[in-house]
């Protein structure tokens, strides 16, 4: 597929200091290798989509923990795939690529909850995170995950880790001028 060369090309492309920058923010450890595709895909996906990637690295580390393979078990039998998890589905698509996964997950944003929330993207990420469900209890409160963790504030989650991301970008991107700074 045209996509996946792209995604191995743009890999070549990411640097490294992006890339440290991802594994200093990584919830578990990760490889180079796999901080610079994670980094390619949520790239070409936010720039199709019209989304941040470092938001959609934010919500994949916080659903897979940037795993191309992941499975959560959902409501009804079902299960949510990929590096974003998004659609809960009957099972697995075979073979989904690392890009695949995101752009399903930023299709799903942009498609379904931003327009469904008329571009509320508070709301749209609580839509992520627990579907109209989640949307409508926040309506009246707190939603109590377990103590002192309430499901309605996840979008906030994705925007910290996603600053947190950005702001290590820019202290590795600085640390390495600093460090090929000619000495006087």
């Amino acid at each position: 597929m045209l996509l996946d060369l792209l995604v191995r090309i743009m890999t070549l492309f990411v640097l490294t200091e992006d890339a440290e920058a991802l594994q200093r923010t990584a919830p578990e450890p990760i490889t180079i290798e796999a901080a610079r595709a994670n980094i390619a895909a949520a790239r070409i996906a936010g720039a199709i989509y019209r989304l941040d990637a470092d938001l959609l690295l934010s919500i994949a580390a916080h659903e897979s923990r940037y795993q191309v393979d992941a499975t959560t078990p959902e409501r009804g039998g079902k299960v949510s795939c990929g590096v974003m998890t998004p659609k809960p589905l009957a099972r697995c698509p075979v073979g989904q690529t690392l890009l695949d996964g995101y752009l399903a997950g930023a299709a799903h944003i942009r498609n379904d909850w931003l327009t469904a929330m008329h571009g509320n993207e508070l709301l749209a990420l609580q839509g992520v995170a627990g579907g109209g469900v989640l949307i409508n209890a926040c309506k009246l409160g707190p939603v109590w995950i377990r103590p002192g963790v309430d499901a309605c504030k996840t979008p906030q989650v994705f925007w910290a880790r996603a600053d947190w991301i950005k702001r290590e970008r820019t202290r590795v991107r600085w640390q390495s001028a600093q460090a090929h700074k000619p000495r006087t």
